[in-house]
């Protein structure tokens, strides 16, 4: 019974405010827990709390009943420091008790950006590789969570130059709310102040629950909101709105960032300067969820979007040589996996919502260069010259060298990948290959295709290896809110898979 009554009680205490976007309301009840005798509030004593107000139902000095409980409303502002670590402490006879008030003020940055350049998204893992010296892989991930970098081109006049300049000057060092510009969507019906339910599609987009949103009109014309609860169709913000917003009004995901310590610029004229954003978001939230390609070859997950070639698609061969010169006589050269490691561009473009959700879910299931997967090489790297029985384990394709110069049958160059013109896709692995003496080459495979095919119904035969991002990094280029490209390279691992 000590433990609950015979002492004054602060609900809630702490205040946690979390990232503070728009103006808010709190209540405080504060209890008299003392059932046998009135206790006296002399006064509120109060720290670091500019841009908080705490209204008082009766002024102190003041006595509370026994068993007496009263609400206090404390009121939130906008404008302030960016750091919120405030204390009231009240002051009673029985000693003072202090109510912790803590959070950030985050300002949004909702100037829109120069459309006629793609805006840059990138994503920064971060990958521990320890390479034996016959070229085989550990790889740890370090980070559990990318970082995110949003670059763009914004052209500031009129009141949005004098304005922006005012907000670059002030707030340069702090934390930003950016819209993903490239995931709008837009209010399906009209809400009023005081409505909590917001109507808008927000499939493939950058929402999720416990992060932020934006309905903005104009640059300086806008209001933010936390998301407490989403469906696919609707929003539910946690705080009631506090203006109406027509239908139509353009709806965008938040995140939080800060810009670069040097910000450049350029000055057109008097009434127009031009910005290279860089944003740099420590992207902690769950809005995209890691989901691999569900195609499987050997259970491993198999790349099967298409290579926009339209782009050029750069290829390497290295190798992993340790090269003794001492200037005198020859060269000695230790070829340390006695495997050359091929590495080549993927350049992915997806031309809806759904396409780019899917490619950053992807993305982020090979984690930068933790995670590999299986990739054809995009090549015809074998003409097959005899039909292929179903019951046939073996395919005979024109002379290529490969049993004479790969007969090891090294673990990048031993997969396979069949296409036919019919859509259908064989992927099996060579156990062995004899060179017939004909101009022609025997591949054995590990098991019959199961169906016959003949030389005419194939597409293309590629060799298939098992790859990972050259990189932790990987950018996306949002040429439109739906269409995308990103170039990455791949580059083959010595697993034995």
């Amino acid at each position: 019974m000590d433990d609950f009554y015979f002492r004054i009680h602060i609900l809630p205490n702490p205040i946690a405010l979390g990232n503070l976007l728009s103006a808010q309301q709190r209540d405080v009840e504060v209890w008299n827990a003392w059932i046998d005798a009135a206790r006296t509030l002399s006064t509120i004593n109060e720290s670091l709390t500019d841009g908080l107000i705490l209204n008082r139902p009766i002024v102190e000095p003041t006595v509370f009943q026994r068993n007496e409980s009263r609400i206090y409303t404390l009121n939130i502002a906008v404008n302030g420091p960016p750091r919120i670590d405030a204390a009231y402490s009240f002051v009673f006879d029985t000693g003072a008790i202090d109510l912790r008030v803590t959070g950030q003020r985050v300002v949004p940055f909702a100037i829109k950006p120069d459309w006629s350049r793609a805006i840059r998204d990138s994503f920064e893992w971060l990958t521990e590789i320890l390479t034996s010296y016959a070229g085989g892989e550990q790889r740890r991930k370090l980070r559990e969570y990318p970082r995110r970098i949003l670059q763009y081109r914004i052209i500031l006049q009129g009141d949005e130059q004098q304005r922006g300049n005012i907000l670059l000057a002030a707030w340069q060092s702090r934390n930003f709310a950016i819209p993903l510009w490239f995931d709008v969507t837009r209010l399906s019906s009209g809400v009023t102040s005081n409505q909590s339910a917001i109507a808008c599609d927000t499939r493939h987009r950058g929402f999720y629950i416990g992060g932020l949103g934006i309905i903005r009109q104009a640059a300086f014309v806008y209001e933010a909101f936390e998301i407490a609860d989403m469906s696919d169709s609707s929003i539910t913000v946690a705080s009631p709105l506090t203006q109406d917003w027509p239908a139509n009004t353009p709806v965008y995901p938040l995140r939080l960032g800060m810009l670069d310590a040097t910000q450049k610029g350029k000055l057109e004229h008097a009434g127009l300067s031009v910005y290279d954003m860089q944003f740099l978001c420590d992207d902690t939230d769950n809005a995209y969820e890691a989901i691999d390609y569900t195609t499987l070859y050997r259970g491993l997950p198999v790349l099967t979007t298409p290579n926009n070639v339209a782009r050029d698609v750069s290829m390497e061969w290295a190798r992993q040589l340790e090269i003794i010169d001492f200037n005198i006589n020859g060269r000695y050269v230790d070829d340390q996996s006695n495997r050359a490691a091929i590495a080549f561009d993927y350049n992915f473009l997806a031309a809806t919502l759904a396409e780019r959700h899917a490619l950053i879910q992807a993305l982020f299931a090979r984690a930068g260069k933790f995670n590999a997967c299986w990739l054809a090489s995009g090549q015809s790297d074998f003409t097959v010259m005899q039909d292929i029985g179903a019951g046939n384990n073996g395919i005979t394709v024109a002379y290529t060298g490969y049993s004479l110069y790969l007969s090891d049958l090294p673990n990048n160059r031993r997969d396979l990948v069949i296409k036919t013109k019919a859509g259908t896709v064989y992927y099996r692995r060579i156990i062995s290959a004899t060179d017939n003496g004909d101009g022609t080459e025997a591949l054995v495979l590990d098991s019959a295709l199961g169906a016959d095919v003949a030389v005419s119904q194939i597409k293309i035969l590629s060799f298939l290896t098992y790859m990972r991002l050259a990189s932790d990094t990987v950018t996306l280029e949002h040429e439109t809110a739906s269409i995308a490209q990103c170039a990455a390279t791949f580059v083959s691992v010595l697993d034995d898979v």
